[in-house]
């Protein structure tokens, strides 16, 4: 009866440390417990692994060094569950097929660690509020304060959030001027990708060799940014060219951010009254919208083709 009770007690307090670390006092104490089971499960795991070197061995373990070895592992794999299962739990449809499709968290081990990362970087900035980690505190942060946090966590994010701050700060419709003054300080390059990626991604798009098209190729970017860097060139009838890459496997990068942010949006709308009225999923989708229109680089040429006969 006592190990029962000692067992029991382990489960509560495992899933009682994994909801104070994450903030998590609105999550129901059964998807605690299912949390903390998996966390101790993957703690003890992971423990085994590291005391025991054969099955030979697993006769042979102190049960109090175990004990002592899988506490840190079960703690933070119970915060993972939490993040995981709550993702889980609060999928919803978007407005349409392909909207659906992003605007929800799918069954991917990969989204989830995603997830779990861009979960972690709001934590600790200060913003686990905004996603229901808190009792509603984020309601009392200042535009200024918000904008700050939000800057600083969107850099360390990266790629999507980075442009969604980039937006945000050219939208005084949404924001006061300190909040725009803040976002407009977010990073507007990223560092390049190597001359070999280049040469592979340029001649994948190509179907053939480098030199069958370019007489000459400049390895070093006129810019670089988070979907695509530029470089010059001169094709083989002596034309000078801008040739622009894409980042290779950009796509599932941003499919995965984009799912993310579709709940982040729809997690905050939920949670205060300034989101619904400025109406944060359906931006959200709107922005996602204008990025995967980005990605498509034949509407930008047909667009520079049309100011380049302009200027004719």
């Amino acid at each position: 009866m006592l190990d029962v009770l000692f067992s029991l007690l382990v489960v509560v307090g495992t899933a009682w440390i994994g909801r104070a670390l994450l903030d998590a006092r609105e999550l129901g104490w059964g998807r605690l417990l299912l949390a903390a089971l998996i966390g101790i499960a993957v703690g003890d795991a992971t423990a085994l692994f590291l005391l025991v070197r054969d099955a030979s061995e697993l006769q042979t373990v102190d049960f109090r060094q175990l004990q002592l070895v899988s506490l840190p592992f079960r703690v933070i794999a119970t915060m993972g569950a939490i993040v995981v299962l709550e993702l889980v739990f609060r999928r919803r449809a978007g407005v349409g097929p392909s909207a659906e499709r992003r605007g929800r968290l799918a069954l991917r081990p990969r989204l989830y660690a995603r997830a779990l990362q861009v979960s972690r970087i709001l934590a600790r900035h200060g913003l686990a509020p905004l996603v229901g980690w808190s009792s509603g505190r984020g309601a009392s942060l200042d535009p200024q304060d918000l904008a700050v946090r939000a800057r600083r966590a969107f850099e360390e994010a990266g790629g999507v959030f980075i442009k969604l701050g980039q937006l945000l700060a050219t939208r005084p419709d949404l924001l006061p001027p300190a909040a725009l003054r803040e976002l407009a300080n977010l990073q507007t390059g990223v560092a390049p990708l190597p001359k070999e990626a280049i040469q592979a991604q340029v001649e994948l798009q190509l179907d053939r060799p480098l030199a069958e098209v370019f007489s000459a190729f400049d390895w070093t970017p006129l810019g670089s940014a988070s979907i695509a860097q530029a470089h010059a060139a001169t094709l083989t009838d002596g034309s000078e060219v801008v040739v622009k890459v894409r980042r290779p496997g950009l796509e599932r990068v941003i499919d995965d951010d984009l799912a993310i942010l579709g709940w982040l949006a729809r997690t905050i709308e939920r949670r205060f009254a300034w989101a619904r009225r400025l109406g944060v999923a359906s931006l959200a989708r709107e922005f996602a919208a204008a990025l995967l229109g980005e990605l498509d680089f034949t509407i930008e040429a047909r667009y520079v083709a049309e100011i380049a006969e302009a200027v004719a």
